[in-house]
């Protein structure tokens, strides 16, 4: 194609992996970016006619799309993380371990919280996330966010369901849909802004139907998505068949949830008809691997998301509340998919790319913008320094990205085409009195949710 005669930007000799609709991987290969878009991609050899000011020799670089994480919770584990023993036996574990620790958060720590975990998931090449839905202080975590540089979807903690006979579930109701009005209204999506709000519920039984139908109608009007928790364990699709007749997929898709802009988490117990709703919406799937087995969900006897896959239910990889670094959530997800399948032939390298890419921005409905390396689409870009024990020797850049590489060799990160990552190291934040930081407001946080330190194991000052 031909040259701009500018560029604010000039990348000469990348390899770039592209996740165009022709899954190309180029050598060779220049990129010009421009008002924070990119403006060509050709060969290095025509690349040094574009004037610019800012030109990069991205040898031994290679170049891939910005990830996309399509399930983080961005506060109350950040600051708190690994605080609950991972074989904790306690059926109330939410209630018990998990909800204190939220409610501990003050607003600063929230935006502490939004600071620390946009940081921590652009180093590990994350540049937009789709948030969990457990935000108390919206406004922080917006201010957070847009501080550190990262392009996210987000939402108060919406919860309409009356669980204490004496409480008025149709004023909760009426609160969970006003909410949800207002931060929409607040946070629309709009280009000139890296920070939107979706009506995003906890899921699980926690909203009547007036919510989620609510929800759908809200974020319809708004153009935007709508994202839930539901059925990492059994307990969902056992109250629902209790409660309202059928499993929670068949009951969401008949109040008319189910479509192309809802993303669903987890997802691990489905029947056959559910497998069919998602299939028949175009409905998501963010699946997040490493808190599945973690969390013990029984993924590999009762999942179904092998199968999903192969009949093309759109699956996306997430990091729930564990490590910010997705590559490690594709290489898992890949993984159990394969082992699901007792095959390697379905699922492949490229299509691990794609669920934290292109396929993640289907799932958002931002595939027109974000997702591939494209001329026209938003500069949300990576680069791996591929000089380094984890790539060498360079055969196959997809391959080792998704089998070898880590976050430890990305060296730059842009989103909008403003570099956020340079060498390794945050361009906004100062790193080290960030992580002092961090540390003080854990321990007060830890404090005020007075929770016991479990551990079948001694640990004690020297």
């Amino acid at each position: 194609m031909t040259q701009p005669a500018t560029a604010d930007l000039v990348i000469e000799n990348a390899i770039l992996i592209t996740m165009n609709a022709a899954r190309e991987t180029l050598t060779h290969a220049g990129l010009a970016v421009k008002d924070g878009r990119i403006s060509w991609i050709g060969p290095t050899a025509d690349a040094a006619q574009i004037k610019t000011d800012n030109r990069l020799d991205a040898t031994d670089r290679i170049l891939t799309p910005g990830f996309i994480n399509t399930h983080v919770h961005i506060t109350g584990d950040y600051l708190t993380r690994h605080y609950q023993p991972d074989d904790l036996d306690d059926p109330g574990r939410l209630f018990n371990w998990v909800i204190p620790r939220y409610n501990a958060h003050s607003p600063e720590d929230e935006y502490l919280s939004a600071v620390y975990g946009g940081l921590a998931l652009l180093k590990g090449g994350t540049t937009t996330f789709l948030e969990a839905g457990t935000v108390r202080h919206l406004d922080h975590i917006a201010d957070g966010l847009r501080h550190v540089g990262i392009r996210a979807r987000i939402s108060n903690w919406i919860e309409g369901r009356a669980f204490d006979p004496s409480e008025n579930e149709t004023a909760l109701i009426d609160r969970a849909i006003e909410v949800m009005q207002e931060q929409v209204a607040q946070f629309p999506e709009r280009p000139d802004d890296l920070v939107a709000a979706w009506p995003i519920l906890v899921g699980h039984n926690t909203n009547p139907d007036a919510v989620w139908q609510a929800a759908k109608q809200i974020a319809k009007a708004a153009g935007v998505g709508i994202a839930a928790h539901m059925s990492p364990y059994d307990v969902d699709p056992q109250w629902y068949l209790s409660n309202v007749g059928a499993r929670p997929m068949v009951h969401l898709e008949g109040l008319g949830v189910m479509d192309a802009r809802t993303t669903i988490t987890h997802a691990t117990y489905l029947d056959a008809a559910e497998c069919d709703v998602f299939n028949q919406t175009g409905a998501s799937i963010a699946f997040c691997p490493i808190a599945t087995l973690k969390g013990g969900f029984g993924a590999a006897k009762h999942s179904a998301y092998a199968e999903l896959f192969k009949i093309g239910v759109n699956i996306t990889f997430a990091t729930d509340n564990y490590e910010a670094e997705i590559l490690q959530a594709a290489r898992v997800g890949v993984g159990v998919i394969k082992d699901l399948d007792a095959t390697v032939v379905h699922m492949n390298a490229a299509d691990g790319l794609a669920a934290i890419t292109i396929r993640a921005a289907q799932a958002l409905g931002l595939d027109h913008d974000i997702g591939s390396l494209e001329v026209g689409k938003a500069a949300d870009m990576v680069s791996f320094n591929t000089r380094t024990p984890q790539w060498q020797p360079l055969i196959s850049p997809l391959d080792q990205l998704i089998w070898g590489a880590d976050g430890r060799t990305i060296d730059r990160v842009w989103v909008a085409g403003k570099e956020r990552i340079a060498n390794g190291r945050s361009v906004d934040i100062d790193e080290d009195a960030l992580l002092d930081q961090v540390q003080v407001a854990s321990k007060a946080i830890l404090a005020r949710a007075d929770l016991p330190f479990k551990r079948n194991w001694s640990m004690r000052r020297a």
